[in-house]
Formats: structure tokens, sequence, C-alpha cells
């Protein structure tokens, strides 16, 4: 993938081009106001990671459809023709917590797209018309990338483009405005805009119906919460049983894959507060030290803050039944 550096001094060559300057004189306060917002465009570019869609647990329809919409396209081009056309503009909506934004990140490491990772807080700006003109300089360095794939993720995009209401600000309806003349604009530009929301009905009927597809990214059902808790829980080295597993599937219905990630780091971590309770140890292999109750044969009497950071062993057998629910 071309280095941030690249990006940078070829859009830079076209605000000079825009300017007319050749890179000689001192730049002026519109060359100024160009750079920050060049500047803030470079840092909404993100570096692919080693995270896949094949790292995600479940949503097996979703990741499917977004290969079709970024991974095809690019891999197979002559699959793609006449009336068959790839999907350019997708949101993605569901509850919170289920994956959104992760998907995202996930299909741009896969695919070594070139990535923009855009909030509402990226994008507004206390300066009249910024904003506007930091939206057209997004795309038209998104552009730019000719080479590879490019996603232009915009998280929580209900809060750049609710439903109109008499008392909606003039600065958001410009944004609003700038967003659907952007998204509208593309030709056969190799650019996928992916937007996530929680709340779709909140969103103005003329931005929802520029989606060519909507997909919704529901909870996860219990083979997958399972997957999940697994995940959490076994990469620190617990061990748990099917049938404890099957328990925590059926008592985390409805749960999200965020809420697991906090059931499962709460069941993690309530042993270490106990052990600052802890009154009896039990010897155990290796000269370590591992809590107990008071009545257990052999038992040593002692505070927590008497023994030795590294005589402590954390006994992590029944972390699953520490869950609360």
């Amino acid at each position: 993938m071309a280095s941030l550096d690249n990006h940078q001094s070829l859009f830079q060559g076209r605000l000079r081009q825009k300017h007319g300057d050749n890179g000689g004189g001192r730049a002026s306060a519109g060359d100024q106001t160009d750079q920050r917002r060049l500047s803030i465009v470079s840092s909404l570019i993100r570096a692919p990671g080693d995270f896949t869609l094949a790292s995600c647990v479940g949503l097996e329809d979703v990741k499917q459809l977004l290969r079709e919409a970024v991974l095809l396209p690019h891999t197979h081009p002559h699959l793609f023709s006449g009336r068959r056309r790839p999907w350019r503009r997708l949101l993605l909506y569901g509850p919170p917590g289920t994956g959104k934004t992760l998907l995202a990140h996930a299909i741009s490491s896969e695919s070594l797209a070139v990535f923009y990772s855009v909030s509402s807080a990226d994008i507004l700006s206390s300066w009249v018309g910024e904003s506007e003109k930091l939206v057209r300089d997004l795309f038209s360095h998104a552009r730019q990338q000719t080479s590879q794939p490019v996603i232009v993720l915009i998280d929580e995009v209900d809060s750049l483009c609710r439903r109109r209401n008499m008392k909606e600000e003039d600065h958001s309806r410009r944004i609003k405005t700038e967003l659907l003349k952007q998204m509208e604009s593309f030709g056969n530009d190799n650019i996928v805009v992916l937007c996530t929301t929680n709340c779709p009905w909140e969103l103005d009927p003329a931005f929802l119906r520029r989606f060519q597809r909507k997909i919704f990214v529901g909870l996860p059902n219990k083979e997958a919460r399972c997957q999940i808790l697994g995940l959490h829980l076994g990469s620190a080295g617990v061990a748990i049983s099917g049938e404890d597993m099957h328990m925590l599937s059926e008592c985390t219905e409805r749960y999200s894959g965020s809420d697991l990630a906090h059931v499962a780091s709460e069941a993690l971590m309530r042993p270490l507060r106990e052990l600052e309770g802890a009154g009896h140890w039990l010897p155990a292999a290796g000269g370590l030290l591992q809590p107990c109750s008071a009545n257990h044969p052999g038992a040593l009497q002692m505070s927590f803050t008497d023994l030795s950071p590294h005589q402590v062993l954390l006994m992590h057998t029944d972390a699953c039944h520490r869950c609360s629910f």
C-alpha cells in the first residue's frame, strides 16, 4: 500500500495546481486552510491490520456481502460487466456492539484497501463552511487512490444525517447536502462507502435512499455466543467444559458481542479482586500459594500484602461461574 507521505504529496500537488502555486511562495491564508484540511484528511487513513473477516465470529451472510462489494470487484473485475455492477454505497445497521465497525476494519485489512475511518467529530468544524469542504476534500483524496480498493467508513452516520426538521441548523444541512452530492457522484471510482448506524430510522430519507444495500448486523446466535466467550476466556487460559459453555450461552441470549466481552472481562477480573480479601492460602507446586477457605486442611493464615507477588497463584477453574447476568 502507498505510504501516507505519498498520499499527502499527491494531494498537496493538486492543491498547488488549484491555487496556481508552484511551491515557491509563501502560503496564503487559503493555502493554510487547505493544508489544515489535508492534515485532517490524511489523519483519517488507517494502516491495514492483521484482522480479517475470518476473525469475526458469525455473521456469515454479512461477511459474504462485504466480500462481494469490496473483494470481488478488485480481484475479479471482469465478472462485473453489463448490468452486473458492484455495490458502492452500503449501510450497516443494527444494535450497538454487534461488530459493524469491526467488520469495516476487517474487510479493509483483507482487501488491503486504502481505508478512511471517519466519525462526526472528524467532520464537524467550528469554522463556517469548513465541514462541507472537508467532506469534499475527503472524497477528492479518496478518488486519487487508483491502484487499490478504497473504503470510506463513516461511523455512526446518523449524527451527521438525521431527518430534516424545523430546528435543523444551517451547517448541518450543508454537510448533509455535500455528503449526498459526493455519494451520488461515483462513476467507476474504486471507492466503497460504508456507513454504520444503530438507529436507521433517524436517518434522513433522502440519504437513506442513496444506499444500494442496507445490511442488518444482528445479535449473535447461540453458537456465535459460545465462540465469542470461548475466544475471550480461552485466550486467558481458562478451561471451560461443554456444559458450562452451554449454560453461559443460554444465559446470554440477546447479548451483543460487546456485552459478551464485558461478561468475560468481569469473570476474569473477579478472582483478582478476591485475592486482596483472602486470608488463608494453600501451598502449591513451585512454592506458590493459592487462596483457600479457612477450614481447608493445610491452610496458612496470612494477608495478601504479606506475600511476594511471585508467590501468588490465581485459580481460573471457576471463572465461568463468576459471570453476572
